[in-house]
């Protein structure tokens, strides 16, 4: 089986912006409104209150004594409080269109919801339309190799998604989009501003000579000369030189 991660990334092989691999939400990150809505996003969900309400005749009424309140309420595993578990949710769909966790259960009682990074599963249809079996499964990377799980063993948030977008043939209508990747090109120019005005700050904004001839170059020699300023002209990436056209 081709490993989780590898998937993943041929899956997003489009998701590269002006540049190979530019562009991925833990760079997108790093630009200052980027981190700014992610974390509102997330510390918005996970400040909300949550309650599980039980039917009173014609009235809903919260309840504690429900078996799934102390799962979705109050400590959904052993490292996270409810808050911080949909905190890290939400920053996962967010991020990457979509949030996963591993149900833990004690004989037929869910006990427990374990977060699972994103880049670690991979949705997938198996069956066929003339068996009429198809289902879909999920392939999770672990510490000991991949392991697939049934539907029912896994709980899978979904950001916006349309039926065959994003996805390939055997994950389609399966996977969310990642807000990151479906707006890469913007991201990208984001990025790259800031790159370029980091560069034009720290190494000099300033004009420092002009080359001047009393000859006409031929193109050989235009050429020549055009290189030799490049290469004595300093530290600018080849994408910010700016010598002679």
């Amino acid at each position: 089986m081709v490993h989780v991660v590898q998937k993943v990334s041929q899956r997003r092989s489009g998701f590269l912006g002006n540049k190979p691999g530019m562009v991925t939400p833990t760079k997108a990150m790093r630009m200052a409104a980027v981190y700014g809505c992610i974390k509102i996003l997330a510390d918005t969900m996970g400040a909300l209150r949550m309650q599980i309400m039980v039917q009173d005749g014609d009235h809903p009424v919260a309840t504690k004594d429900h078996p799934l309140y102390h799962v979705l309420c109050v400590k959904p595993n052993c490292y996270q409080s409810a808050s911080h578990y949909r905190t890290w949710q939400q920053g996962a769909i967010s991020l990457r269109g979509n949030a996963y966790a591993l149900k833990e259960f004690r004989g037929s009682r869910l006990a427990g919801l374990w977060p699972i990074h994103p880049d670690l599963v991979y949705p997938r249809w198996v069956g066929g339309y003339r068996e009429h079996s198809y289902r879909h499964v999920y392939d999770i990377q672990g510490y000991h190799g991949v392991k697939t799980y049934r539907s029912s063993e896994v709980v899978h948030y979904r950001g916006d998604y349309f039926f065959g977008e994003g996805a390939n043939g055997e994950q389609a209508g399966l996977i969310g989009l990642s807000p990151i990747e479906v707006c890469m090109n913007a991201f990208a120019l984001g990025m790259d501003m800031e790159e370029f005005g980091g560069r034009f700050f720290r190494e000099g904004t300033h004009l420092s000579g002009v080359l001047e001839t009393k000859n006409v170059l031929d193109d050989q020699e235009f050429e020549h000369l055009r290189k030799g300023f490049k290469k004595r002209s300093g530290n600018f990436s080849s994408r910010y030189f700016r010598g002679p056209p």
